[in-house]
């Protein structure tokens, strides 16, 4: 900046910048349906704002949730495209860390499918195994019930 002839810091202009972008969304925010009753907010350089950063999704995000109940829609939000107009959606790619993710949640689900089949086979053994000590028990008491 000094050799442009500027005295300003690398700090003094971020803040500059940053101050500016603040007053350009609340200014774009106070266009929105959200702005009314309001008075109406002044930016100077708007139109130079709007044309870098007008379509960014932290300036006009693509979905909102809303906590209210009302069906009806009152936002200033462009018409929906139609089937034809559609753009087609890439598919986004997983980082390292969520294909690890994805192995270790498989893995897991996998150790608990084989955990509960070995907690239902030790279930039927020792189902098998009172069953058997119930007819052996069974047949004794029909022995001794022969000898009386």
């Amino acid at each position: 900046m000094a050799n442009l002839g500027y005295s300003y810091t690398k700090a003094q202009v971020e803040n500059k910048f940053k101050y500016l972008k603040g007053r350009y969304i609340k200014r774009k925010d106070n266009m929105g349906s959200r702005g009314t009753g309001e008075s109406p907010v002044s930016f100077e350089y708007f139109d130079e704002f709007d044309a870098i950063f007008g379509d960014k999704p932290n300036v006009r995000p693509i979905a909102t949730a809303s906590s209210s109940r009302a069906s009806s829609s009152t936002s200033s939000e462009p018409p929906l495209l139609s089937d034809e107009e559609e753009k087609p959606v890439q598919k986004k790619k997983c980082t390292r860390i969520e294909r690890e993710v994805a192995t270790l949640a498989t893995a897991l689900q996998e150790r608990d499918v084989k955990r509960e089949e070995a907690q239902e086979r030790r279930h039927q053994e020792r189902q098998n195994m009172a069953q058997q000590a119930l007819l052996m028990y069974q047949r004794m008491m029909d022995k001794l019930t022969e000898k009386l």
